[in-house]
């Protein structure tokens, strides 16, 4: 099928919103189910993470504990630290259980430190505003692969013309706390906007292979295993761009296949050089 100068080939997508504002964790939920969009997107606001904001306060002359984590609820032991006989006691002072989905706190022991905690986490909560929803967005985009940032700051997103239909969710996300996404469409004629992606997309894929590069050298025998997993998930997103931006990015895509190539080459030689020494250091123990 022969391509038309007018078809789109993606469109630039830029967001704004409104001045901040308080936004309610439960409306949070559900503008992201409305719009189809993972639930856990929202976790940093959740009540779970503003009761561990609450705590920094109540962790004065206390030990707070996790010790019962279920679907719905958390449960907290309170231990107080006190001096007895010149040595230091942290004797049992009440267990606080938290919904995770209401933010409720409840405490059968005290019912003092039950309003002082529900008090404070209403504090936390009550601090989230529509900066948080913002963060929301960039996490969304940034957090996939098929989204490009067109600068550092993550304010301005290429996305190819079959991604529409997730942008599509954002915006409803987006518009349910006044916020827009505003689209610029790139067509396949549009010689000069094209040639500018494929030397932004470039110039991001080369930065993000260069910071890998720079954090093998930081590796040695004391590197954990999982590291170099979370290294091989870095290049496994840099194969997802050009993958989806193999049709932009013209003769860049030789010369970048090639840098890929050799950071993951570069990889596996420092992962087994490293297991190697650890091998080496095993047998001389």
């Amino acid at each position: 099928m022969s391509t038309n100068k007018f078809d789109r080939v993606g469109e630039i997508i830029t967001y704004d919103m409104p001045d901040s504002k308080e936004v309610l964790y439960s409306d949070v939920l559900d503008a992201l189910r409305k719009a189809g969009l993972d639930e856990e997107l929202a976790k940093e606001m959740s009540p779970r993470k503003a009761f561990s904001r609450a705590c920094k306060e109540l962790r004065k002359d206390r030990v707070i504990q996790k010790v019962v984590d279920e679907e719905d609820t958390i449960t907290f032991q309170f231990n107080q630290k006190a001096l007895e006989d010149k040595h230091i006691e942290y004797p049992y002072e009440a267990t606080i259980e938290l919904n995770k989905e209401t933010g409720k706190v409840t405490c059968s022991n005290s019912p003092e430190l039950e309003l002082h905690a529900q008090d404070l986490l209403d504090a936390a909560t009550r601090t989230r505003n529509s900066n948080d929803v913002t963060g929301i967005v960039k996490k969304v985009f940034s957090g996939n692969a098929a989204l490009m940032p067109l600068n550092k700051k993550g304010v301005a997103y290429f996305v190819a013309e079959e991604h529409r239909p997730f942008v599509d969710k954002v915006e409803v996300f987006f518009a349910s706390f006044g916020g827009r996404l505003q689209g610029f469409p790139i067509t396949a004629g549009d010689e000069r906007g094209k040639k500018s992606l494929a030397i932004t997309i470039a110039d991001f894929i080369d930065s993000e292979l260069e910071a890998v590069n720079a954090e093998l050298e930081e590796l040695d025998v004391k590197t954990r295993s999982d590291t170099f997993a979370k290294k091989a998930e870095k290049i496994k997103l840099v194969n997802h761009r050009l993958s989806s931006f193999s049709a932009l990015l013209g003769d860049e895509l030789t010369r970048i296949s090639e840098a890929r190539n050799q950071t993951r080459d570069k990889l596996l030689a420092k992962f087994r050089e490293i297991e190697d020494a650890k091998a080496q250091e095993a047998a001389a123990a």
